[in-house]
């Protein structure tokens, strides 16, 4: 399966694009600027599948999002800076 992250800006920016995914992966964008963004999947059956072996394939694929303050993993932060856990409530709540 391949992805790609686009905005709708005039710009048309690529945020990720990420090709050959074949088991569950987690990927994260920053947004340049507020507005729209799309997500646009892609899947595939390899050539040396015959296609009526490729009429029977089927694949769920499954998109959870997350943004915001949601987004962001606090905990692998609070290790990485060493930060009490006083200080990464401080910054759940400043949304930081």
């Amino acid at each position: 399966m391949d992805i790609e992250i686009v905005d709708t800006s005039s710009s048309k920016n690529v945020y990720l694009s990420k090709k050959g995914i074949e088991d569950e992966t987690r990927l994260a964008i920053t947004t340049h600027a507020g507005g729209e963004v799309g997500v646009c999947s892609k899947d595939y059956v390899k050539r040396d599948v015959s296609s009526d072996q490729a009429s029977k394939l089927t694949r769920i694929a499954d998109l959870y999002v997350d943004i915001g303050a949601d987004a962001m993993n606090y905990d692998a932060n609070a290790n990485q800076k060493s930060l009490s856990s006083l200080e990464t409530e401080m910054r759940k709540i400043e949304g930081s």
